[in-house]
C-alpha cells in the first residue's frame, strides 16, 4: 500500500490548503477511484486480448455498486486517522520534489486509466 498511501498523503495535503474541505475522507474517495480504475483497466485489457468480458457475469451495471460501496467502507476502515497522520507526516518528511512527483503522479494515476479503458472500448 505504499504507493497509495503517497497518492494518498499528496491528495490530503492538497485538499488540506483550501478551507471548508474535508481532507480525509476526499482523499480516501480519491484512491479508491483510482484504485477501482485501474481494476477496470485490467478487465478492459483482459477482455480486449481476450475477448472474455467479466461484466457478463453480472445481470446489470448497477451491481457494481456495491462492490465500490464495500471497497470504499474498506478503505475509511483502513485510513483511520492514527495511520492518516503518521502517513502525512512521513510523507511531508520526504523532499520537495518528491512530493511534487507524487502529486503529478496521482494525478496521472486519476486520468490515465480513464483515456485508456475509453480508447480500449472504442469500436
Amino acid at each position: 500500500m505504499g504507493f497509495y498511501n503517497n497518492i494518498y498523503a499528496s491528495s490530503y495535503r492538497f485538499y488540506a490548503r483550501f478551507k471548508g474541505e474535508t481532507p480525509w475522507s476526499t482523499s480516501i474517495v480519491l484512491v479508491t477511484i483510482c484504485q477501482i480504475e485501474l481494476f477496470f483497466l485490467v478487465l478492459t485489457i483482459v477482455k480486449k486480448i481476450t475477448g472474455y468480458s467479466a461484466f457478463l457475469l453480472l445481470p446489470n451495471k448497477f451491481y457494481f455498486l456495491p462492490i465500490f460501496i464495500l471497497w470504499l467502507l474498506l478503505m475509511f476502515r483502513y485510513y483511520s486517522k492514527e495511520r492518516v497522520a503518521n502517513i502525512v507526516e512521513d510523507f511531508g518528511k520526504k523532499e520537495k520534489r518528491h512530493r511534487r512527483m507524487w502529486g503529478v503522479l496521482t494525478l496521472i494515476c486519476f486520468l490515465v486509466p480513464l483515456v485508456l479503458i475509453l480508447v480500449l472500448l472504442k469500436k
